[in-house]
């Protein structure tokens, strides 16, 4: 998903989101300890999807801070 469908998306959204990543996140590593993990590539690109939504919300948290001051 790219960084600006993830913008689109509203503040519960990116947490369901946040949330089914860090579950798929801990599955995968379980899996790839197990040597079980088909596509190891997957487990990059979900961390990657991670990274961007808990950077989209701390913009999004940054941006309402700034509102609220300004």
């Amino acid at each position: 998903m790219r960084a600006s469908e993830i913008r689109r998306k509203s503040e519960a959204e990116l947490l369901g989101r946040l949330e089914e990543l860090r579950m798929t996140i801990s599955q995968m590593t379980m899996a790839r300890n197990a040597n079980r993990l088909e596509k190891p590539h997957e487990l990059a690109r979900a961390r990657r999807s991670l990274a961007c939504v808990l950077t989209v919300l701390a913009e999004n948290k940054r941006a309402s801070a700034q509102e609220k001051a300004g």
